[in-house]
């Protein structure tokens, strides 16, 4: 009798990210990137780590120093 229920197991998953930043002045930097570049799908559990359920998701940035 499984107290936890069964024992699942998945095969390796290797996920890929890319990030940029880019100082445009003293006080300005951009930044970006992609996350899950191949665009993973989820493991198939409750908790979808490390794969987001969101799939491969872009983002974009701008940091400004205000002084």
């Amino acid at each position: 009798m499984a107290r936890y229920g069964e024992a699942v197991f998945m095969d390796a998953v290797y996920l890929h990210d890319v990030n940029f930043s880019y100082q445009l002045t003293d006080d300005v930097m951009v930044y970006g990137g992609i996350n899950n570049l191949s665009d993973e799908e989820p493991f198939i559990t409750a908790y979808a780590t490390p794969v987001s359920v969101r799939g491969r998701y872009f983002f974009m940035g701008v940091n400004v120093v205000l002084e």
